[in-house]
């Protein structure tokens, strides 16, 4: 089997006609089990073909790409950037440096999140509002899934900074925490940058 004939769409007799390594290395190459019968690897191999399942990249690719989303991030739009976040030092505690926190508001995420959304403004907006008005946001900072919130002035010149903090998943509490942060102009609060380092970014 090649690498060629695997992107292409097979028939169940090709798929049939492997042999069992082959057919392990055609599921493993996009995450599927690789236990079973050997009718049971066709079905699967088969269905994988029938459904455009890709190869999953390589653990190199998958940092490669990381690393680049990352770049891509901390480069604004008038050209200058943010330095990496997670090479800075003398992050400050929520309590140390709350009344130095830029002055974001509901309206400031919103704008931020419909950039991302185009054509999807009003369902986003009405969303936005919706959990506001629920107190969503809080109700997850009160139960834990968002721990403390630190802040990193960047320097003295710059006029961004940095809100970082750990959180878990919203229905996986017993995970290990991710670190996300949002980049924002210290004086009118307008978001520039976001990134969690989980797999959904």
């Amino acid at each position: 089997m090649s690498s060629e004939e695997s992107e292409e769409s097979l028939t169940y007799d090709e798929v049939n006609s492997w042999r069992s390594d082959a057919l392990k290395l055609y599921c493993r190459q996009r995450g599927l089990k690789v236990s079973g019968s050997k009718q049971e690897l066709v079905a699967r191999a088969f269905a994988a073909s029938e459904m455009g399942i890709p190869v999953q990249p390589t653990a190199e690719e998958r940092i490669a790409a990381t690393a680049n989303e990352k770049a891509r991030l901390l480069d604004l739009v008038n050209g200058s950037s943010l330095p990496d976040p997670s090479t800075l030092k003398d992050w400050l505690r929520e309590s140390d440096a709350i009344t130095s926190w830029p002055p974001i508001f509901l309206s400031d995420i919103t704008v931020f999140l419909m950039e991302d959304h185009p054509g999807k403004d009003v369902a986003l907006h009405e969303r936005v509002l919706n959990e506001y008005k629920e107190g969503k946001a809080y109700r997850l900072y009160e139960s834990g899934w968002l721990k403390e919130i630190y802040w990193h002035p960047i320097s003295t010149a710059s006029e961004f900074c940095f809100l970082k903090a750990n959180c878990t998943h919203t229905m996986k509490i017993g995970d290990t925490p991710h670190t996300a942060w949002i980049a924002a102009d210290k004086k009118c609060g307008k978001i520039v940058s976001t990134y969690c380092i989980c797999v959904a970014g």
